[in-house]
């Protein structure tokens, strides 16, 4: 029984050969942002506030706030502040703001003001090396057919119901472990990704089976064995969206 899992969600063992996978250059943008309050201290105190950005960052772009954007107290129309400039490079942008309206006037020169909470939001730009699909489709592919000889050695074997369950869920959790290694492009992601996670899950089932036969617990060895079933279901469906060729078959 437990081999249908096995074979049919066919799941990843290492392939051979991953220095000539063909790869691309990919492009995503992305948002760094934080929300937070500036606070000085009368007219020409400074006060800064900073969004780190990851390393591998180009292309930054804040979206707000802007140069000149006045900021107020919470339920309050009068401005306080004002963003008078931006420090922006690759690693971080930092907004500057200092006091204004009412906090400029000769009896606020001490007094302490702090904006409402603003958002500070910056998009960039991130490259990447990933596998191109049609590698990921012949890698997987492999693994399918790898797969079908691992269960088939398994279910030639003697073993305890607990014992078999137990060496699918090795395989499944190896699995798992490489396909989240795979630099898999944005091209169909949400389907390999939704696969990889019916295996995941599928595993975790498992699991869960093993342990209730070792307790003697038929029942809900059973349950959970038909639990993975229904990952085994959409881990197919995945496949097949992804376009995957001898996994989505088996």
């Amino acid at each position: 029984m437990i081999s249908r899992i096995l074979v049919a969600s066919a799941f990843l063992l290492p392939v051979a050969g991953t220095a000539d996978a063909a790869t691309r250059l990919e492009s995503t943008k992305k948002t760094a942002s934080t929300d937070i309050s500036f606070v000085g201290t009368g007219c020409l105190t400074q006060s800064t506030r900073t969004v780190t950005l990851p390393e591998t960052a180009t292309s930054v772009d804040v979206i707000e706030p802007d140069i000149g954007t006045d900021l107020f107290t919470a339920g309050n129309t009068e401005p306080i502040a004002t963003i008078r400039s931006l420090d922006s490079n690759r690693k971080q942008v930092t907004w500057i703001a200092s006091g204004a309206g009412t906090s400029c006037l000769p009896e606020n020169n001490e007094a302490r003001w702090e904006t409402a909470i603003i958002l500070l939001k910056v998009e960039y730009t991130v490259k990447r090396r990933v596998l191109t699909r049609s590698t990921v489709i012949k890698r997987g592919d492999a693994i399918c057919e790898d797969a079908i000889n691992q269960g088939k050695a398994l279910a030639g074997e003697r073993h305890t119901t607990a014992g078999y369950y137990e060496g699918v869920a090795r395989i499944l959790r190896t699995t798992v472990r490489r396909l989240r290694a795979l630099k898999v492009s944005s091209d169909r992601q949400k389907s390999f990704i939704a696969f990889r996670d019916a295996v995941d899950s599928g595993e975790q089932a498992v699991s869960r089976a093993a342990a209730a036969a070792r307790r003697d617990d038929q029942r809900t060895a059973k349950s959970e064995y038909r639990e993975s079933l229904g990952f085994e279901r959409q881990a197919h469906v995945a496949a097949r969206a992804y376009g995957f060729r001898t996994c989505a078959k088996i």
